[in-house]
């Protein structure tokens, strides 16, 4: 019944969340106008109370935003194309909107890297397994409140060499999904962080390399790897565009670049699709 609306840049749906009788109908509006798998999602609504929301299953948190509240989600990488509902609550009332997933293809990529790397010992399997579960006990932890200021920045200008979502050979054999945007850079090229939030971890992962975890507020961290010198500390409040460390080839990587990673409520989600979101 709304598809109609999904042809416009920035769609409006009035529904009636309102309050008060001789209250206007509330605004929502529902962005970016096409969605793919592993976007991010993110809702505005000008209403005069705090909404709830769920999106495939998973809670959308909002906050105070202009004359309203914005909330932020994403479409998981697996979904696949089709009309999916979003509902949002208000007080006693719920309103629920179809939400056009499209398809998208990802790409296939050969890379080499040594045997080692690949087919881990059992210390290294042991070391990569305590980190995996030191990293989800960062992501299990919500700050309540954005920490991020305007809008998402690259960290870098460089080209992208490997995109989110693409499905890597590894040796010919060992198969995976690339969790990030990869960005082509000599070793020591200053790396910026996307946005303002406090530095919730700095390390020398296994896979990861030298590695820096910014907290960006509501389930929303960035993730820096394979770094060659990190100029952070942990718990030190950072603004957008500081300087978080410098390109290298720490940890598994077949070449200096930086490694991008945004985590939302402990998964992956496509880097580039947060630049284009006024949040």
């Amino acid at each position: 019944m709304f598809k109609k609306f999904y042809s416009l840049l920035s769609f409006f749906i009035f529904v009636s969340l309102s309050l008060f009788v001789d209250q206007p109908p509330a605004k929502i509006n529902i962005t970016p106008e096409l969605k793919y798998p592993g976007d991010v999602v993110a809702i505005y609504a000008e209403i005069p109370i705090k909404p709830s929301g769920i999106f495939q299953n998973k809670e959308i948190r909002f906050y105070e935003s202009g004359l309203g509240f914005k909330g932020i989600t994403y479409v998981d990488i697996d979904t696949k194309p089709g009309d999916y509902p979003l509902t949002l609550n208000a007080g006693e009332l719920s309103s629920t909107y179809s939400i056009e997933i499209r398809t998208k293809e990802f790409p296939v990529k050969h890379i080499t890297l040594q045997s080692e790397k690949v087919f881990l010992s059992p210390e290294d399997e042991k070391r990569a397994n305590d980190e995996s579960a030191l990293l989800k006990s960062i992501w299990d932890q919500v700050t309540p409140v954005p920490l991020w200021e305007g809008s998402f920045t690259k960290p870098t200008d460089s080209d992208i060499t490997s995109q989110f979502g693409v499905k890597r050979i590894i040796n010919k054999k060992k198969e995976s999904t690339h969790r990030g945007t990869d960005y082509r850079g000599k070793t020591g090229t200053p790396i910026k962080s996307i946005n303002s939030g406090i530095v919730e971890l700095t390390d020398n992962h296994f896979y990861g390399g030298n590695t820096v975890v910014i907290n960006h507020g509501l389930g929303l961290y960035s993730v820096y790897l394979h770094l060659s010198k990190t100029n952070v500390s942990t718990g030190e409040k950072i603004n957008r565009g500081d300087i978080i460390g410098l390109v290298g080839s720490t940890g598994r990587a077949s070449g200096p670049h930086l490694h991008l990673s945004v985590k939302l409520n402990g998964e992956s989600i496509n880097p580039e699709s947060l630049y284009i979101l006024e949040l």
